[in-house]
């Protein structure tokens, strides 16, 4: 998908919403900025005080978040890392699992972690993917 396929869709998509100009600035934004973001996660709270949308409200960038990390457009990617004895990425299936068993076990000890959503964090990052030479092809 390319970058005007993917605005468009937002615009078809949240036409006549509030979340429209949000999702719009916040695609902006990162296309504008997406060297500095490579890799690196991108602050909902920090993009919600840049935004200068009249009558914006937190739920809006949360839900241009998730759009914009939905699988149909993999702009952004969802991290989950777990910050015990190290930082380690896991993956969404092995949360859910654990949630569903009540129990999760250290990837690299194999050590049951006590509380460990205390320890996970969720992140966005944008998809590496769409960077060729440089550019951003989205």
């Amino acid at each position: 998908m390319n970058s005007i396929d993917l605005k468009q869709r937002i615009y078809n998509d949240w036409e006549e919403t509030n979340v429209l100009p949000v999702a719009l600035f916040v695609y902006q934004f990162l296309i504008d900025n997406f060297d500095a973001y490579a890799d690196q996660p991108v602050n909902l709270m920090s993009l919600f005080e840049r935004c200068n949308v009249e009558g914006k409200k937190f739920d809006d960038i949360v839900k241009s978040f998730n759009y914009l990390a939905h699988p149909r457009f993999a702009f952004l990617l969802v991290r989950y890392q777990l910050s015990y004895n190290g930082i380690h990425d896991v993956c969404a299936n092995e949360l859910f699992e654990a949630r569903q068993d009540g129990e999760f076990y250290h990837p690299e000890t194999g050590l049951l972690v006590e509380n460990f959503e205390e320890y996970v964090t969720i992140e966005f990052v944008l998809n590496p993917d769409f960077v060729i030479e440089g550019e951003v092809l989205v």
